[in-house]
């Protein structure tokens, strides 16, 4: 016999999603540490990460980026890209035959040398290069710049 169909409120739902996505821990942890089934917690996340918003508060809060194949004449062109979610302004962009870890990498690592020193702000989620990982939102050192893509 099925066991009983449990019901979740939304605050546990929405806390439950926010200990994935900002601590890091694996969704199955998570799940046993509050009781709950590991694929039930991994459809609340997908859900999160689908219906994300791109708004910020100021600049340098939010960034996201698009990745964007082009064919041309010699063969296809691969434009990687990071914005700003606030003032919507290209900060950074590499360009290569096959998109490619590297790629991303190279177009964040530009959007970062224009902030100077300090925290730098890292988008909640990237690119199929890296299977569409979810990243924790917060701001991360200039050194953790390879966590994102690499």
């Amino acid at each position: 016999m099925a066991g009983k169909r449990r019901s979740y409120d939304a605050s546990f739902r929405e806390g439950a999603v926010r200990i994935v996505l900002e601590t890091g821990k694996p969704a199955a942890e998570v799940a046993g540490d509050l009781g709950v089934h590991e694929g039930t917690l991994q459809t609340w996340v997908h859900r999160a990460l689908v219906l994300r918003r791109f708004d910020a508060i100021a600049p340098d809060v939010l960034w996201w980026g698009d990745m964007t194949e082009i064919e041309t004449g010699e063969g296809k062109l691969h434009l990687a890209s990071v914005h700003d979610a606030f003032s919507r302004r290209v900060l950074g962009y590499a360009m290569g035959e096959r998109h490619d870890a590297s790629l991303d990498s190279a177009s964040l690592q530009m959007a970062a040398s224009g902030l100077g020193p300090g925290p730098l702000p890292v988008p909640r989620s990237w690119c199929g290069a890296c299977g569409g990982a979810a990243l924790p939102r917060g701001r991360y050192s200039a050194s953790r710049a390879r966590f994102a893509c690499g």
